[in-house]
């Protein structure tokens, strides 16, 4: 028969104990990692819904101005003065109205100071004045998206001077589009170019 030694029986005691903590540390290590990752796959999955709003709300205004390009009577280009007024700090005449579509000149919309026409496009600044944007709202006091819309040239459809003075050919307009998704830090601006055939 074995006899067995108090102190080793001693030695024993404990192991179970520390054994389960360490595993339950590991499994708790492994849960909070868990949970981490699924919320910063939530957050990106809310960021990318939101940009995808903004984008969404961005072309709808676009093609809203497009359609008001499309439907507007008058001449098809301006005569007009492209550079801002500092003194004064108007654009006097450098846009006009057609059927409630306000039309500006190519650039003149910044004025001639301005040299980076990509970067003012993406400023909040710009974006904020109401004297040069226009707003495409398909709800009552919900703006969706807010727009300008440049005539960049005329083409006369021939040679022919009494064909350009009737103003008969195409006419191009650069139309730029900005909107924000569900927060405003989800933001689109989308521009296209659009002829317009007379």
């Amino acid at each position: 028969m074995t006899e067995t030694h108090p102190a080793t029986r001693l030695d024993q005691r404990g192991f179970v104990l520390v054994t389960s903590l360490i595993f339950l540390v590991v499994i708790t290590l492994i849960a909070v990692s868990a949970i981490n990752s699924s919320t910063l796959q939530e957050r990106m999955a809310s960021n990318l819904r939101n940009k995808s709003h903004a984008r969404q709300n961005a072309d709808s205004g676009l093609r809203y101005a497009e359609n008001l390009v499309r439907d507007q009577s008058g001449p098809r280009f301006l005569q007009i003065n492209y550079c801002m007024d500092s003194k004064k700090g108007k654009n006097e005449g450098a846009s006009e109205f057609r059927d409630g579509l306000r039309i500006w000149a190519e650039n003149a919309v910044f004025g001639c100071s301005v040299k980076d026409i990509s970067s003012a496009f993406l400023s909040p600044e710009f974006w904020s004045d109401d004297s040069k944007i226009q707003i495409y709202s398909p709800e009552p006091n919900d703006p969706t998206a807010k727009f300008i819309v440049e005539i960049l040239e005329f083409q006369c459809r021939d040679l022919n001077p009494d064909t350009c003075a009737l103003g008969e050919g195409n006419a191009f307009y650069r139309i730029t589009a900005r909107a924000h998704g569900a927060t405003p830090a989800a933001i689109a601006v989308t521009q296209s170019i659009y002829e317009q055939q007379n």
